[in-house]
């Protein structure tokens, strides 16, 4: 099934405006166009550089990742040369939710600027999904890096609307309250972790202590300016990121010089390509060089 598409809304379901799925599918390509409820792609099996925003840095998606776009957001969806099996699904919040014979404004019409595309809304006050919704911290999107648990609850949706009964729209929207409740809750956790785009953002340089950053390609993966992110982060940590990591990386050097290493081999385990230019960064951060460490 290489890829499949319900039509929606559903009578009872008027929240839900698309569902589908996308299995080994290569080469991907829909231009700029934005939802009038929340997107969310979840990635099933394989990994790609998605172009998600025109003029910015590519998004890695990977299996067991959530992407969710928020309502009104310009986007796009494309990536070239990788395969990746993918989820999609959009579902409106809010009071007012869009009655039209689209769920978007898609590439054609922003493109051409054309106004035929009316849209009404109708009023649905839901106290439930408004509660979980609201405990969200969504920018223009946010991504949620392995979170597995996400998809059995896609499959159970996929497998109710095939196999549509009585009780199906009420499983379906089930399951999407639950998935807005775990994003709610990975917002609520913890404090620290409050944010997921800096978690992922912290977890991307403790785990690559001993490389060479590019801070402002690694914040727009997050969705958000470099700027905004090192303010977050300095809340959050007491440092900057470029602080912080410079002290994660003098750690490890140390690590290393304390068992006998050379400068040298050091220097090349910390990403230094000039041993030189190591030996002057490790004695501006200890105030000495690191012969002497040894």
């Amino acid at each position: 099934m290489p890829r499949k598409q319900f039509e929606m809304p559903l009578e009872a379901l008027p929240r839900l405006s698309h569902f589908g799925f996308s299995d080994n599918v290569k080469k991907y390509s829909y231009g700029p166009h934005y939802h009038y409820g929340f997107e969310m792609i979840f990635v099933t099996k394989g990994q790609a550089e998605v172009e998600l925003f025109k003029g910015k840095a590519p998004v890695s998606l990977r299996q067991d990742d959530l992407c969710i776009i928020s309502p009104g957001i310009v986007h796009e969806f494309i990536y070239d040369r990788e395969t990746i099996s993918f989820f999609w699904l959009g579902f409106q919040t809010g009071h007012q939710v869009a009655v039209s014979p689209c769920h978007m404004q898609p590439p054609r019409r922003l493109i051409q600027k054309e106004t035929e595309h009316k849209v009404e809304y109708s009023t649905l006050i839901n106290k439930e999904i408004d509660e979980i919704t609201a405990n969200m911290q969504t920018g223009d999107y946010n991504l949620y890096h392995k979170v597995p648990y996400f998809s059995q609850i896609f499959s159970d949706i996929n497998e109710e609307l095939h196999n549509r009964d009585q009780y199906s729209v009420k499983i379906v929207y089930q399951k999407i309250l639950e998935i807005f409740t775990k994003i709610a809750r990975i917002a609520t956790e913890d404090k620290r972790v409050e944010n997921p785009p800096l978690h992922y953002f912290k977890n991307y340089l403790d785990s690559h202590c001993t490389e060479k950053v590019d801070f402002q390609l690694l914040s727009e993966k997050t969705g958000y300016s470099q700027e905004h992110l090192s303010r977050l982060f300095k809340v959050s940590y007491g440092r900057s990121p470029k602080s912080y990591h410079n002290e994660k990386r003098l750690n490890k050097a140390c690590q290393i010089l304390s068992r006998g290493a050379s400068v040298d081999y050091t220097a090349r385990l910390c990403g230094f390509n000039s041993p030189s230019y190591f030996s002057v960064w490790f004695k501006k951060q200890t105030g000495r060089p690191p012969q002497k460490y040894l």
